[in-house]
């Protein structure tokens, strides 16, 4: 895994809240997804419905770089910072705050998908 959390900011705080990963190595984010995901009320991730996902698109990053996800909606940017890493910034695109109570974040590095078409009208083969 060459992602690493760095924090939850603000969490709850719909127009602040953020997760924050750092690279730890060179790579491309394409196959990187990050699940908000039902917890225990001891704190292990359980099964079944994941009611946000954010999947990443192709952005390289390197070592020490941040990548910061805002709930929000925003313009995907980035920043250098003075010590030569970059920030990048995602706008996960959420109408109301992902990281509330009972919530954990999972980060997935995956090699491969699929996916079917859309859905265009329920019931319909």
């Amino acid at each position: 895994m060459n992602l690493e959390f760095s924090s939850i900011a603000d969490a709850g705080v719909f127009s602040n809240e953020r997760i924050a990963l750092k690279a730890t190595a060179s790579f491309d984010l394409t196959r990187y997804a990050i699940f908000a995901c039902n917890s225990t009320l001891d704190g292990k991730v359980t099964g079944g419905n994941v009611p946000y996902a954010f999947w990443f698109w192709s952005k390289k990053v390197n070592p020490g770089d941040f990548v910061v996800v805002y709930s929000k909606s925003g313009t995907t940017s980035e920043k250098k910072n003075n010590d030569g890493t970059t920030s990048h910034f995602f706008y996960w695109g959420s109408s109301s705050p992902i990281w509330t109570a009972g919530r954990t974040p999972v980060v997935v590095e995956t090699s491969t998908w699929t996916f079917g078409a859309e859905i265009k009208k329920a019931g319909v083969a």
